[in-house]
């Protein structure tokens, strides 16, 4: 499973742009201001990379980067983007404190070879005016869709309580794969592609506004500037509802704005990567997609929600592609071209490269969690779908056998997490890419009984015009 922000941090190293490809609610963030005066922020060096420029250096656990090519340091993103701003002067100079000392070093430019973790302290000023009681983010809960956590949080906050798995199912999210032409980090997200906030906030009765900030791939006509975004937050807040948004800490996931202080110019927040804090952490930048949750409005009963999630897996699966997505058994043909072609690969730019090898290590997870959940999900709710309980339970177990098949082949997906980029070689990815063969009649055999249990329940298609539509030539499902 994807690891907590010490280490998911490690991508620094390599520059890259995370979750910055093409696609329906993805774009770069530019701007950020000056670090607030009510937190405290340093990053610290939590493990080195055998034989990398941090190890030849000398640098130690615990070592503090406070300066990267004369510049100040007290976040991640504060370093990324000078790492990004040296790009390639020969000698970079790097800052350190070790205890009371601090040391100079010179590095190459690229990567260092340390993962890192934040260090935080939050102080609540006077004026600040804050939604207490929102449940702390955590990719270490295994609530790996960031979108459905912050979901589920925001729920409860206003008495609606929902598990995880309930959300993930009925959005449709457990039974969708999605794979990014250019296997980016955001497939797995629910708001790109085939967009799974959609049914689930409908199902759920919950009205929603939305809101988009003005950016290289905004598409919506009415987008926001950066202050006129801060002022629908700050808005949101006053009336006592948090706001989900994307991108407020280094790493472009979702998260949940609380509240604000120090003159309304620091939003306080919920993140996946707070760690183990227990207050409220403060967002690092303005989110450039944001989402608030208002009133209940009419909502499907619990079993027209459990049934709909079969029609959203079956639309998921019966469609070629949703924007620049591949979906379902498309997903993972491509999936495999893309990590047969070796020359290609070997072609890119190390930034291209590592990014790719981030998106097919976290899709890879996402895959395996998701399913897990679809199975979960389908096992659970098995006796909602009356005559065809039975065919509900193959259908998990066929997602059952797609979990084993996916874990067994799970030390040829190097982590990004450990710095070494070199490891991922073509033979691993040919082992990979066997697997994912595996994996696809699978898929077949289970949109084909989907069909069946639709057919049998009379079960309506889910109405979304999105996407190129595709003929499935999928297996039977037979009787086993």
């Amino acid at each position: 499973m994807m690891r907590q922000a010490s280490l998911f941090c490690i991508l620094l190293l390599s520059v890259a742009v995370l979750w910055g490809c093409a696609g329906n609610q993805v774009q770069e963030t530019t701007a950020v201001t000056a670090p607030p005066k009510s937190i405290e922020r340093y990053i610290e060096v939590e493990q080195l990379v055998p034989r990398s420029q941090a190890d030849s250096k000398g640098l130690k656990p615990g070592d503090v980067i406070l300066m990267y090519d004369g510049k100040p340091i007290e976040s991640l993103f504060d370093l990324h983007t000078a790492i990004e701003a040296a790009g390639g002067k020969a000698d970079i100079g790097l800052v350190i404190r070790r205890g009371e000392e601090k040391i100079d070093i010179t590095l190459a430019p690229g990567r260092i070879g340390v993962s890192l973790k934040t260090v935080t302290k939050v102080h609540r000023m006077p004026d600040a005016k804050i939604i207490e009681g929102i449940e702390p983010l955590s990719m270490e809960s295994n609530e790996l869709s960031s979108f459905i956590a912050c979901a589920r949080r925001v729920l409860a906050h206003f008495g609606e309580q929902h598990n995880y798995n309930y959300l993930m199912g009925i959005s449709g999210s457990a039974f969708r794969l999605q794979v990014h032409e250019q296997l980016c980090p955001s497939s797995p997200d629910p708001g790109v592609g085939l967009n799974c906030t959609k049914p689930l906030l409908k199902a759920l009765g919950r009205e929603v506004e939305w809101f988009e900030m003005i950016g290289e791939n905004s598409v919506d006509p009415k987008a926001l500037t950066e202050d006129e975004m801060r002022q629908q937050i700050i808005k949101s807040i006053d009336r006592g509802l948090p706001v989900i948004g994307i991108d407020i800490v280094y790493v472009p996931e979702w998260g949940i704005i609380t509240g604000y202080q120090n003159g309304k110019r620091d939003f306080f927040c919920r993140s996946c990567f707070d760690g183990e804090m227990n207050d409220y952490n403060i967002a690092e930048k303005t989110p450039w997609v944001a989402a608030v949750l208002g009133e209940k409005s009419e909502s499907l009963s619990g079993e027209e929600a459990v049934r709909q999630s079969l029609a959203i897996a079956y639309k998921a699966g019966t469609t070629k592609k949703f924007d620049t997505y591949y979906s379902g058994p498309s997903a993972l043909e491509h999936w495999i071209d893309f990590l047969g072609n070796e020359a290609s690969i070997a072609s890119i730019s190390t930034q291209e490269h590592d990014n790719i090898l981030l998106g097919n290590h976290w899709i890879y997870q996402r895959f395996i969690a998701d399913r897990g959940e679809a199975v979960k999900f389908l096992r659970t709710y098995a006796g909602v779908f009356g005559c065809m309980r039975e065919s509900v339970l193959r259908l998990a177990d066929i997602y059952a056998q797609q979990v084993e098949l996916l874990k067994e082949g799970e030390e040829n997906i190097p982590s990004p997490f450990t710095g070494n980029y070199e490891a991922w070689t073509q033979e691993m990815r040919n082992k990979q890419a066997e697997v994912l063969k595996k994996v696809l009649p699978l898929e077949h055999k289970a949109i084909a009984l989907i069909e069946v249990i639709m057919e049998g329940l009379g079960i309506e298609p889910y109405q979304d015009a999105s996407g190129e539509q595709k003929t499935i030539e999928a297996e039977q499902p037979g009787a086993d």
